[in-house]
């Protein structure tokens, strides 16, 4: 279900990869994240 204010990336079985909640706007914590760097670390995960 989405949510206002959240980020969260898991995978279908439930593992957790990433989650942001309660972020007030402007959404400083997602600004902030080095998204190549989550990239390869979620890639890393599951292979």
């Amino acid at each position: 279900q989405p949510r206002r204010g959240c980020l969260e990336i898991r995978e279908e079985g439930g593992d957790v990869f990433i989650s942001l909640q309660n972020m007030p706007r402007p959404f400083k914590k997602m600004r902030e994240l080095d998204m190549d760097k989550v990239i390869k670390d979620i890639a890393q995960k599951i292979a």
